[in-house]
């Protein structure tokens, strides 16, 4: 047999739940057709793996490339980090459906949620769609480097149907439960994942609002879901806020609504800084819903959440501070010299927010902020933070702020987490998620890179597979492994990756942030390749994944009353060595 790709003497972690082990990926029109030893057969490219991990291609579970899927063809950094597939449409922010009067209240909304310049978004979107299959078309006229994948977004289909009312969190009637519902279904036919909504406090407009989904009532949650049923099925995606009493309130009425209409559920389980560990209940409440036979997926976080703050940046702590934005439209060598007055900078500290907003939470957390300056230390002792040399000068909250108006990035807000491979072992229905930005793991005792590459292998093992029971995509079985794991008749996507060259501390250059995996071999969705590679040379794809074509849909029905929930993949059929 004549391949189009073969890796040859590769650590294969195939997904499928075994251990790692050396072997050959056979890749013909884009589906694996052999794994383990192949023998016999010539192949257009072959590649010698020796000594490097090959593995299915990942999925970046979370993402917000909503608007950057349109305009670019390149997802980075998700693709230059071994990503053959992104899901978009989480937390519930989008840009369909959407009406002409409406762009700026969509642009609003992702402004405060993501912190993308709402003029990044105004200039660069088309809006040559109206409707959620309109989107997608337009997606699927894109070309891109990797494959996405999107669910039907919840404030945006609240503003479509409702308008302002719906933007000002006005109570949904009958008749817009009933629009709702019908738009839902019309999108899962149309290719949509699912569902996605979010309850998180801090999920705010760029406006100060919260965004038009936070409360909506239960009711409505259900008729949107029922409308996914109504559709085929799908996922409903959910982001609960970060709680101070535990998950229950929130949870609960989700996990009952997945119940009550017969859909799976993933959400983000979101860890806080400070107070007790509320993941555990989180657990609990997982594992009695799966018991009653529910499918319950959580998502967790294997690094902190991190910002880059300062006063050239759309955050710093001083923001929302009315006697800041009395200079702030200065520019910054003059805004810094204004504050460096002593009656403006009294005034400064002085004052309190005008608006309350889920920054502050980050940009006054002085135990957790870190000047970078011209030379970053990404793994700072915590006697550096802001709030401890404030202390040791005896100073109060906010005098031991000295802006700094030649510094490209001023300070930096890190978080704490509990190590991913705790978590993960915690409780078998859980996935990760392991690219965040700005983030850096907390106390260090030897090189981050050490902690790195056994955090990344052990996420990777664990999450692939080698975990009994631990999946690295909601539902990673039947015919998601198909599409995800190493197996003959999958999806040809494999990112190769070094052990050796896993690194811990990034080197910075100021004219782009953007790097890529230095670990990483040349990328491959569908056995071609895309990035990264020594010369950054790579194919622009074009694939929009569903939940498979009007051929598919019978099998995936019946595979998915046999082995569990649809997923975003499309593959071609499943093929013996």
């Amino acid at each position: 047999m004549t391949y189009d790709l073969l890796i040859r003497n590769g650590t294969i972690v195939d997904g499928l739940g075994g251990e790692p082990y050396v072997g050959d990926v056979a890749v013909r029109d884009g589906v694996i057709k052999g794994v383990g030893v192949v023998n016999g057969g010539t192949a257009k490219r072959e590649i010698d793996a020796t000594g490097l991990l090959v593995t299915p291609g990942f999925v970046d579970l979370h993402t917000h490339y909503d608007g950057q899927a349109i305009w670019s063809d390149r997802l980075t950094p998700s693709s230059a980090h071994g990503v053959t597939t992104v899901v978009m449409g989480n937390c519930g922010v989008g840009f369909a459906p959407c009406r002409q009067e409406d762009h700026d209240v969509l642009v609003d909304v992702m402004a405060g949620v993501e912190d993308i310049p709402g003029v990044v978004m105004t200039d660069g979107l088309p809006w040559t769609w109206e409707t959620f299959p309109d989107y997608l078309n337009a997606l699927e006229a894109g070309r891109r480097d990797i494959d996405v994948a999107v669910y039907l977004p919840h404030s945006p289909l609240r503003v479509y149907v409702m308008g302002q009312r719906g933007a000002d969190r006005e109570p949904a009637t009958p008749q817009d439960l009933a629009a709702m519902r019908a738009l839902a279904k019309e999108a899962i036919e149309a290719g949509a994942l699912g569902f996605a909504s979010s309850r998180l406090t801090i999920h705010k407009t760029e406006s100060g609002s919260p965004i038009p989904s936070y409360d909506a009532a239960r009711e409505e949650i259900e008729e949107i879901a029922r409308g996914v049923v109504d559709g085929g099925g799908g996922l409903l995606q959910f982001v609960p806020d970060i709680p101070a009493g535990g998950y229950q309130p929130v949870l609960q009425m989700v996990f009952d609504v997945a119940e009550d209409v017969g859909l799976p559920v993933t959400f983000t389980l979101v860890v806080a800084n400070v107070g007790d560990p509320t993941w555990p209940d989180a657990i609990t409440m997982i594992e009695k819903a799966n018991g009653a036979g529910g499918d319950i997926t959580a998502q967790l976080l294997p690094r902190p959440i991190g910002l880059i703050i300062g006063l050239q940046l759309s955050a710093n702590p001083f923001v929302l501070y009315p006697s800041y934005r009395e200079i702030m439209h200065l520019p910054l060598a003059e805004r810094v010299a204004e504050m460096r007055k002593p009656d403006v900078r009294a005034r400064i500290l002085a004052d309190k927010p005008g608006v309350g907003h889920p920054i502050l939470y980050v940009a006054q957390a002085w135990d957790w902020i870190f000047p970078l300056g011209d030379n970053p230390d990404y793994e700072p002792d915590p006697s550096g933070s802001i709030g401890a040399r404030a202390r040791a000068r005896g100073e109060p909250d906010g005098g031991g702020i000295r802006p700094a108006a030649r510094r490209r990035r001023s300070r930096h807000a890190a978080g704490r987490h509990e190590q991913p491979g705790e978590q993960l072992a915690g409780h078998r229905r859980q996935t990760a998620a392991p690219r965040r930005r700005g983030a850096r793991p907390r106390r260090r005792r030897r090189p981050l890179r050490h902690d790195l590459r056994r955090q990344l292998l052990d996420v990777l093992l664990g999450a692939l597979g080698a975990r009994p029971g631990v999946r690295a995509v909601h539902g990673g079985r039947g015919r998601a492994r198909t599409h995800l794991g190493t197996g003959p008749g999958g999806r040809a996507g494999r990112p190769r990756t070094h052990r050796r060259r896993l690194q811990g501390r990034p080197q910075c250059h100021r004219p782009r942030r953007a790097a890529a995996a230095q670990a990483g071999h040349p990328i491959r969705p569908a056995g071609r390749r895309t990035a990264p590679g020594p010369d950054r040379r790579g194919l622009r794809r074009n694939r929009r994944l569903g939940r498979g074509d009007r051929r598919e849909r019978g099998a995936h029905r019946r595979a998915t009353r046999q082995a569990g929930p649809r997923t975003a993949v499309r593959s071609g059929p499943r093929l013996s060595t």
